[in-house]
């Protein structure tokens, strides 16, 4: 594929936030990824293009060394950190990394998709994963979905 075709997917991806993210705008959700300990880490290394090793990355949490991990195939687009996907189905799609303060909102929106009806733990995943990763993302999303305080959402 062209650069050109190559931009429109990346902004197409972008615009799928945009809409996702009721109210919150770009800078916004930079923001949140900014204030989020582990992304913001990752966020500011990839910006400046500054990979470390070592103590640095030994001393990091869980989550920010699964990043570093991921660190091909990160991206910075509009300012926000995106995860390449490099499935089957998914290949080349840009998912945002999601900051944990709006992890369960997320997942509340995925699961209870107005125009997809209420969707159990499969469904909610595979639409979950085309446009948004974190660290532990699978286990969170099941383990949401099959707790009692969610069933009283229902």
């Amino acid at each position: 594929m062209n650069i050109i075709g190559e931009e429109h997917i990346i902004h197409s991806r972008v615009n799928r936030i945009r809409l996702w993210a009721q109210g919150y705008s770009i800078k916004e959700l930079r923001n949140l990824q900014l204030k989020d300990a582990d992304i913001s880490k990752v966020l500011k290394w990839k910006e400046t293009g500054t990979r470390p090793y070592g103590s640095v990355v030994a001393a990091s949490s869980p989550e920010t060394r699964h990043y570093w991990l991921y660190w091909s195939s990160l991206e910075v687009r509009d300012g926000l950190l995106m995860k390449r996907c490099y499935g089957a189905k998914e290949s080349g799609n840009l998912q945002f990394i999601v900051p944990r303060s709006i992890r369960e909102e997320i997942m509340k929106q995925m699961h209870n998709a107005v125009l997809s009806g209420h969707l159990g733990q499969r469904k909610t995943l595979k639409k979950l994963q085309q446009n948004f990763y974190w660290f532990e993302n699978v286990q969170q999303t099941k383990n949401r979905i099959a707790s009692p305080m969610h069933r009283r959402e229902i």
